[in-house]
């Protein structure tokens, strides 16, 4: 049996902590760990965004994740101050629809009486395309015992009789008290066999303590289990030949009713564009609970691809994931415009064609995403400015029950700022911040990374209710699977040649100041000036903060002779260098992971790298290590390795363990969906 309980009663700042807040709370956490065989799902609206984090963490291990569902509704439909009738009329009836797309065995409502002095709505009966088995908890009838002193305000009056008029349409009424019992059965006309007292005590029910409400939780599913078996057996007797519809045809059926019944609301004619358009909003919203989608943030490659290592792994798992999508997931590419965040649809159409299913005449169009609680939203590239600018957007996901992960590739800028322009240390900063604060969890690319990250918010405690997950995975290393550029340039063959005739050395990296360029170049220096024959080729654009650096790169003597700066090549021409190199040389100061390490593996080249934490988890025992910043520390280490590589004693990379990115990813995707 599906139990569905409906804890807007829990939402508000004035309910959450009231008696009925908490003892909504009680039996529900109470039921859940009752339920035995049965599913219990807990459906929460989102515009109390705080109290859905609250009670999600109060649920955990007792429900899986997915189960604690988020429905929309408009803004502003609190009755004590909503003038537009119509508009909350709308909204029981969006709240209705989406209960009925879940298709529980029973709904239960633990309370009534919301909605009045927040954004709440309950309802009984508003959709009439198919009736759900509807339970409530009964706590009082206070004002209708006392109408003189609860209902003078006549919009009250009003209000309270219209959830009077629902509880009695109820299938069910669980009473926390013999009292309340009898007030609904004198003053309401209810049936006695319609009322169950989950309260055997004279003390108040908030104060109690769990193992009785583990009582009043089983006697409540006991009820349950009557309720509905009874109208499985009506429902046999009734229509024995009628062919059940299917779970498509249902929802359908569902819609076209809530689209006829806000259609014939009084006063919706007149309406503004802005209100019709929240509307519809909250429809879609809703309308796209039942497909899961994994929205991929492109927005930094989607403005220009830089072609940097980040982007070549963005692309390489936008590449596995798009080929190989986890089931039941729907894999929506997207970018922010500035204002909000659309799909990547003619981005994706440029280079992965077969992926857009669409005709060729039909024009491409990048719509405005639409985001349900089932969602995950992966941000895959890395993008501050963005980031920081979708900021109440990305809250906005959240708050519908979305869950949003990043990938973190170093947090180099908060460690070393000196190695960046100074502008960028603020932002990145603040950037952690956002999206520790935001997010469910943060996805980094090494366990070193991932131990730099717990580290700095031991320092820097997030402001947030529920844990923040802190995982990794590991980078692939297979380029022909990274949607990889072609293209020689001219002169390739004759540089391959001199590459060939000597031990040659690979650096692979963008030329900034913790990549150890400056100590590699005056290292080779001191190895030409001995009239060791080696080659250095350096492959990578030029970054920041290296103008010294870039202007001896371009006046060497040994330029284009024994000394190769090769910028913007194609993966094509980077592939030909992996295959002819001696070595690859990794002499960064500080990384998040490695990637050209991998890459050198998969071409079994030997490694030469700097004696860091995460080239020893990515290298362990297949790499030549060295220390210090010294160029003549570095050339001694060279001459080492010249001389063990010549006798076959330098270690070899061979054997050394690499993923490919179908691997990497499914590591990824292990690390954000959940379990099954």
């Amino acid at each position: 049996m599906r139990i569905l309980i409906d804890l807007q009663a829990c939402q508000s700042e004035t309910s959450q902590f009231s008696e009925t807040g908490r003892c909504s709370m009680s039996l529900a956490l109470a039921i859940a760990r009752n339920a035995a065989q049965h599913n219990i799902w807990i459906v929460l609206n989102d515009r109390v965004p705080d109290s859905a984090l609250v009670i999600r963490q109060a649920f955990s291990g007792l429900l899986p994740k997915e189960n604690i569902v988020t429905f929309s509704i408009p803004p502003k439909v609190a009755e004590a101050t909503c003038r537009e009738q119509w508009l909350i009329r709308a909204s029981e009836l969006i709240r209705e629809f989406f209960i009925a797309i879940l298709q529980p065995d029973i709904v239960h409502i633990s309370n009534l009486f919301e909605g009045w002095e927040h954004d709440a709505v309950t309802s009984i009966g508003g959709l009439p395309c198919a009736h759900i088995a509807t339970s409530a908890t009964l706590y009082n009838l206070l004002p209708l015992l006392q109408p003189n002193t609860y209902l003078a305000d006549p919009t009250f009056r009003d209000y309270y009789y219209r959830k009077i008029d629902s509880l009695k349409k109820s299938d069910l009424l669980l009473s926390v008290s013999d009292n309340s019992r009898r007030e609904a059965i004198d003053l309401l006309d209810v049936s006695p066999s319609r009322i169950v007292t989950i309260s055997a005590t004279a003390e108040p029910v908030a104060k109690l303590q769990e193992a009785f409400w583990n009582d009043a939780a089983r006697t409540a599913i006991e009820a349950f289990e009557e309720l509905t078996s009874s109208q499985r057996r009506q429902r046999r007797q009734s229509s024995i030949s009628a062919k059940q519809p299917s779970y498509k045809q249902s929802c359908e059926q569902a819609y076209q009713s809530l689209i006829s019944g806000i259609s014939k609301l009084k006063g919706i004619s007149n309406q503004l564009d802005a209100d019709l358009v929240s509307i519809a909003n909250s429809i879609a919203i809703n309308v796209s609970f039942p497909q899961k989608q994994l929205l991929i943030d492109l927005s930094a490659m989607v403005e220009c691809d830089l072609k940097t290592g980040i982007q070549r792994v963005v692309r390489s798992i936008l590449t596995q994931i798009s080929n190989y999508p986890p089931e039941s997931y729907t894999i929506t590419p997207v970018y922010w415009d500035g204002e909000y965040y659309r799909q990547a649809n003619q981005f994706i159409s440029q280079i992965l064609p077969d992926s857009i299913n669409s005709r060729r005449d039909d024009p491409i169009a990048d719509d405005i995403v639409d985001v349900s609680c089932n969602d995950i939203f992966l941000g895959l590239d890395f993008e501050i400015r963005c980031t920081l600018n979708s900021e109440a957007t990305l809250r906005r996901f959240r708050d519908l029950g979305a869950e949003i992960y990043y990938v973190v590739y170093d947090i180099l800028l908060i460690q070393h700022p000196e190695w960046f322009p100074k502008e960028d240390n603020p932002l990145f900063k603040l950037w952690l911040s956002v999206i520790s604060e935001l997010s469910t969890g943060l996805v980094c690319i090494s366990q070193a990374t991932a131990n730099a990250v717990e580290y700095w918010m031991l320092k820097h405690q997030p402001n947030r209710i529920d844990p923040l997950k802190v995982d990794y995975f590991h980078l692939g290393a297979d380029i022909s699977q990274s949607l990889p550029s072609g293209g020689l340039p001219k002169n390739a063959e004759s540089v391959v040649r001199v590459l060939k005739a000597i031990p040659t050395i690979l650096m692979v990296s963008t030329v900034e100041p913790r990549k150890g360029h400056t100590q590699v170049l005056h290292a080779f220096n001191l190895l030409w000036q001995s009239e060791i024959m080696v080659n250095l080729v350096i492959v990578g654009k030029c970054g920041w903060q290296v103008d010294d650096l870039v202007k001896q790169l371009n006046s060497h003597p040994e330029r284009n002779r024994r000394l190769f700066w090769l910028q913007g090549i194609s993966d094509e021409y980077l592939e030909k260098l992996y295959s002819v190199s001696t070595a690859l040389l990794a002499a960064s100061e500080g990384e998040g992971f490695g990637l050209p390490l991998i890459e050198a593996a998969q071409h079994h080249l030997p490694i030469i790298a700097r004696s860091l934490p995460v080239f020893h988890e990515v290298a362990g025992e297949h790499a030549f290590y060295f220390e210090g910043n010294q160029p003549e520390q570095l050339a001694n280490a060279i001459k080492t390795w010249l001389a063990l590589n010549k006798e076959g004693k330098a270690p070899v990379s061979t054997g050394m363990p690499w993923s490919t990115w179908r691997e990497s990813t499914q590591q990824l995707l292990k690390t954000i969906l959940p379990l099954p």
